[in-house]
């Protein structure tokens, strides 16, 4: 039992830096002649996008606290950084970004055009695109801003889930169960005739294994780890709740503990299973 102690603690620090681990992506909106549209617009992202809790969102604030010292922002500013493929790549290594969410917007007569790229920082590869355009009205533009960027991301999560294998555990191989072959038993033998003078004593029987006790005992456990993940796992996939931004956040983080847990549970429940059949199948 203290070897399955230990292997169950390796593998909690194994998976719960793996679950907690979200990636940082950087949003970023220009607006011609208008910075309050680009920055107003870029909380209206932050805030749908945090709904879903997949990502880490950096703002132009903490955008604008790495880029200092870029000799590209001191110069021209962070509009012109971010247009710069190698400035772009040192921002990103900076602050820690695989991928940008970038937007302009541009006022085409009574119509907002409004583009939304998710860009790697590494290459300005251009991953996902979308073209929207809404009326003059801001809350026309506001419901075309969030819809775009939904359908954008839903589209960038699907093609990276396509070109990975699904997994049981993210960053955890599949548990597949073993078959464990039992040889059949022996064919029953006649017992030898005696007198009944000659009945020899009865052999004292065999105690039960300790095996056999080890193997329930985990079998048990398996049964409580596989339900605990079952409860954790519910509570985590419940959608967020919250009036404001910052409560959403907070709840995301909650139900990303209740992520880890069950992530943890659903693989000590799977260690402590198979432990039991070693167990149950000592010799």
């Amino acid at each position: 039992m203290k070897i399955l102690g230990g292997l169950v603690a390796i593998v909690v620090l194994g998976v719960a830096p793996a679950a907690l681990a979200r990636e940082r992506v950087a949003v970023y909106v220009s607006a011609e002649g208008d910075s309050a549209l680009a920055e107003n617009l870029s909380e209206v992202i932050i805030a749908k996008l945090a709904e879903k809790g997949a990502y880490e969102l950096v703002g132009t604030k903490e955008l604008e606290t790495s880029a200092r010292g870029i000799p590209t922002v001191q110069k021209e500013g962070l509009d012109a950084c971010i247009a710069l493929p190698t400035c772009l790549a040192e921002l990103g290594g900076r602050a820690n970004l695989r991928r940008a969410l970038l937007g302009s917007v541009h006022l085409r007569g009574y119509e907002y055009e409004v583009e939304l790229r998710l860009v790697r920082t590494d290459t300005f590869q251009t991953e996902q695109r979308k073209l929207e355009r809404t009326s003059f009205e801001v809350a026309s533009l506001i419901g075309g801003v969030q819809a775009a960027v939904v359908e954008l991301m839903d589209a960038a999560s699907r093609t990276n889930a396509a070109a990975s294998n699904a997994a049981l555990v993210p960053g955890l191989p599949t548990l597949t169960p073993t078959a464990v072959a039992v040889p059949p038993p022996p064919p029953p033998r006649e017992a030898p005739k005696a007198a009944l003078t000659d009945v020899p004593p009865a052999p004292p029987q065999e105690g039960t294994s300790w095996t056999t006790y080890a193997g329930f005992g985990t079998a048990g456990l398996a049964v409580v780890a596989f339900s605990a993940a079952a409860i954790a796992g519910g509570i985590a996939a419940s959608p967020p709740g919250g009036d404001t931004r910052q409560e959403r956040q907070d709840d995301i983080e909650r139900r990303e503990e209740y992520a880890t847990a069950a992530n943890v549970a659903l693989v000590a429940g799977g260690i402590l299973t198979a432990s039991a059949v070693v167990f149950f199948v000592w010799p």
